[in-house]
């Protein structure tokens, strides 16, 4: 079974790390997806596209590193709803998720993406679960 193990350090002022830093998590999964994959410029913020996790069903461990500013929806269980909560992630930006359970259910995604920068973005990251 495979860990993933992040390390999260915060300091102020490169100064030592704050109270509580580093940070250290490990989660042991079943599957590991490692993705680099371009989502061209929709032009617009109701075309979403899944994150490729396309083998894992319940998504325990998530990090995302887009190169263009994008827009996230998690557990989405419907490609074209409006009423799912979003998070924006700026070009350049991360976002981790550790010890989480992402699980929309059968044939729909754990995560999708819209990209409305007015480029191709291109997501790096790595996925892991059940």
């Amino acid at each position: 079974m495979p860990t993933l193990t992040v390390t999260v350090t915060v300091a102020q002022d490169g100064a030592d790390p704050l109270p509580g830093f580093p940070l250290v998590r490990r989660v042991s999964v079943d599957e590991v997806q490692a993705f680099t994959v371009e989502q061209a410029n929709a032009g617009n913020t109701t075309t979403w596209q899944a994150v490729p996790l396309a083998n894992i069903d319940t998504v325990s461990f998530l990090v995302l590193r887009p190169d263009r500013a994008v827009t996230l929806r998690l557990n989405d269980g419907n490609a074209d709803s409006t009423t799912a909560p979003t998070i924006a992630v700026a070009a350049g930006g991360l976002l981790l998720l550790a010890d989480c359970t992402l699980s929309a259910g059968a044939g729909s995604a754990n995560a999708r993406t819209s990209n409305n920068s007015g480029a191709t973005a291109v997501l790096r990251g790595v996925g892991g679960g059940t």
